[in-house]
């Protein structure tokens, strides 16, 4: 596949596959993934910067794997409305994003899920200073 695109886009490109460490293709491919999977789910961003970039929902201050793993421990929507503060499109949005990027969010809810001694483990004095 070839596309065209501005002078400006291919200078903001170059600039900001620089300052990722990243070729323009590979960023470019992650930008355009990024924007589709912006436009198929009302709501959805992505916050971050690799390797820990992530997909949220706007307004709310919570990753996907956040609200998935919420809803997994609760008796239904209204509780995880209730609970996060969410409005119901949040909601859908996450559980849609989820339903269709199910390995990739469960990473995440299992990276998260880790007890604190293994925190402690792989970022040694993390929990100093903490009550």
């Amino acid at each position: 596949m070839s596309i065209r695109i501005t002078d400006e886009a291919q200078d903001a490109l170059e600039k900001a596959a620089k300052r990722e460490q990243r070729s323009k293709s590979a960023l470019a491919e992650r930008l355009l993934r990024e924007g589709l999977a912006m436009d198929r789910y009302p709501g959805l961003i992505f916050i971050g910067t690799p390797p820990t970039r992530r997909p949220a929902i706007s307004g709310t201050g919570l990753d996907v794997w956040e609200i998935t793993a919420t809803s997994q421990n609760c008796e239904g929507p209204d509780e995880v409305l209730d609970m996060l503060n969410l409005k119901p499109m949040h909601l859908h949005t996450a559980l849609d994003y989820y339903k269709d990027h199910r390995e990739d969010i469960d990473q995440w809810i299992d990276r998260n899920s880790r007890p604190p001694q293994e925190w402690e483990k792989e970022y040694p004095g993390i929990f100093k200073g903490t009550k």
